[in-house]
């Protein structure tokens, strides 16, 4: 079935939790509209980054492959200097950014309470982004993953989206063979999601425009997305312990059965999904062949 677009109020979080965490589970995209965090990033007016090359995108880069910035007391001077000249500037930016990627790793901690502790590894983006691919985000394979997404610019944050990856399968072109040796092959999930990835221009995602100070919830490697336009934002990238008997669901009390939910690929359910399409059509072959 499509993603579709949970909308939810500010003040109506916590009364929301099940709503919200069902919908990210199951791969849909939940809005929290208007949503102030503990310092209004908007009004910091935080410079826009014209030159994406150099230290500030191997910056990034580093902050996305390990928990860079976990503590942004971290955060070098040169860093910095890109969000503004001033000096007491650039630490109240600091300080924001820390507020703020503390308070969205609480709010996780209320949606799964069971994760244990969630680390941070979040990404504060001040660059122009335009038409990139559509695609699915694929996740290290050792450990939980959770995202959100905040927009704190003051123009609105163009995405596409509307495809999940539970359905993707059904919808772009596959051989038999490729269903066949994907069954067979123990593909690993980077490369069934990169396959995955292959096809997305056979599909049409829909638009919606985040406005400022949207926060949104979205498991990226679950739901298919783009950015089509936009500038300042904040990637709030967590990290949870993946405990192997959860993830194979061989244990199930109820910590152990969060932890399978939540880290329930794409990959695994498809295969799953694909098995029993397989079945279906042997015994619907069978059928036809004992009536004729």
């Amino acid at each position: 079935m499509p993603v579709e677009l949970l909308k939810i109020k500010a003040d109506r979080f916590a009364e929301s939790l099940t709503e919200i965490r069902e919908n990210y589970i199951r791969g849909g995209v939940t809005l929290i509209e208007d949503y102030a965090l503990p310092a209004d990033l908007v009004e910091l007016d935080i410079r826009i980054v014209e030159d994406t090359g150099g230290d500030y995108d191997n910056f990034l880069k580093k902050a996305r492959q390990r928990e860079f910035d976990k503590d942004l007391s971290n955060w070098p001077d040169h860093i910095l200097k890109y969000y503004t000249d001033e000096r007491a500037e650039a630490e109240r930016i600091r300080a924001a950014m820390q507020l703020s990627q503390e308070h969205v790793r609480e709010m996780f901690a209320r949606l799964f309470p069971n994760l244990g502790e969630i680390t941070s590894a979040c990404s504060w983006r001040a660059t122009i982004t335009k038409d990139e691919d559509y695609h699915l985000d694929v996740y290290p394979d050792d450990r939980i993953t959770l995202r959100a997404f905040y927009n704190f610019d003051t123009m609105d944050r163009v995405w596409g989206y509307g495809h999940s990856a539970f359905d993707l399968f059904d919808q772009v072109s596959a051989s038999r063979d490729e269903i066949r040796g994907f069954l067979n092959s123990g593909i690993t999930e980077k490369r069934f999601l990169n396959l995955l990835n292959e096809r997305l221009p056979e599909v049409a995602p829909k638009e919606y425009r985040f406005p400022p100070r949207s926060l949104w919830f979205a498991d990226s490697q679950k739901v298919a997305h783009q950015i089509k336009f936009g500038r300042r934002a904040a990637m709030f990238t967590y990290y949870a312990p993946l405990k192997t008997k959860a993830r194979t669901g061989l244990q199930f009390n109820e910590t152990a059965r969060e932890h399978y939910r939540i880290a329930l690929s794409p990959g695994a359910v498809l295969r799953r999904r694909l098995r029993s399409s397989i079945r279906q059509g042997r015994q619907r072959l069978k059928g036809a062949a004992r009536g004729a």
